[in-house]
């Protein structure tokens, strides 16, 4: 289960993947394909991708860190956050529950600026898409302290169940009118924005990443949280190059390049 995509205007960051790929040209060189872009076999790789596309050849993507690497291959939400026994997730469902609401709380405040019925239609759409996650996601995890015991969780689930019923009605710039307004009250406090939650999710990834470097296997992330691990990594934090990080075009080629053996 991965996060919902956000839409430029609703989180600025976001651009990071399409910048990437727009730097595709220097994949190239020769030298920087063999020095740079080889996943390190043994040892823990975390590589960006756009969930969407990967979904789509996920068993493909298995197969191929398997024989590159070996050990495991883990989804965003899989990787765990130490190597003890049933820890818990590095992308932990607080995390995805602060970082859902904050685009809720983006999106809230782009209908209430839309200034045409189309405009806000568009951003209800992408608030049931948030709301379908977050529901999802405390269906999920029930039992988890952090999330099940909140004190907001009774009021948001009933709320999720409210707008995606209303989704349905054919008036959808009108239909959520009643659910936004108790969104609005309900979704409040220190969240931050979207950057913010999403920046906060990326320093735990990296710091369950530095603490099994010598786990083997290949780690999917979003591409943006790729973006921000370098940026962590640009104050010279103390976990910079402790394991190997590849952006989603750098795994794409690497992948790509790769054929199976013969069966």
């Amino acid at each position: 289960m991965h996060a919902p995509k956000i839409d430029n205007s609703t989180q600025q960051d976001s651009n990071a993947s399409s910048q990437q790929k727009g730097s595709s040209s220097a994949l190239s060189l020769p030298a920087v394909h063999v020095m740079q872009l080889a996943l390190d076999a043994g040892k823990l790789n975390v590589a960006g991708e756009d969930h969407g596309e990967s979904d789509k050849k996920r068993d493909g993507e298995k197969a191929f860190s398997s024989a590159e690497v070996g050990g495991k291959y883990w989804e965003e939400n899989e990787f765990p956050a130490t190597a003890k026994v049933d820890a818990p997730k590095a992308d932990s469902p607080k995390l995805l529950e602060n970082f859902t609401v904050a685009a809720m709380k983006e999106i809230i405040t782009a209908i209430n600026a839309a200034d045409t019925p189309e405009k806000k239609k568009t951003y209800f759409k992408r608030l049931y898409e948030q709301v379908e996650y977050l529901e999802e996601l405390y269906e999920n995890n029930e039992d988890d302290v952090e999330i099940g015991e909140a004190d907001q969780w009774d009021e948001l689930s009933a709320i999720c169940v409210k707008v995606k019923n209303e989704a349905v009605k054919a008036k959808v710039e009108q239909a959520g009118l009643d659910a936004k307004t108790e969104l609005e009250r309900v979704v409040t406090g220190p969240i931050g924005t979207i950057a913010e939650a999403s920046m906060a999710r990326a320093k735990a990834m990296n710091a369950a990443a530095s603490n099994q470097t010598a786990t083997p296997g290949v780690w999917k992330i979003g591409e943006e949280h790729i973006t921000e691990i370098k940026k962590i990594w640009d104050t010279n934090d103390a976990t910079k190059d402790s394991y190997k990080l590849h952006t989603k075009d750098q795994f794409d080629t690497e992948y790509d390049a790769w054929q199976p053996p013969p069966p």
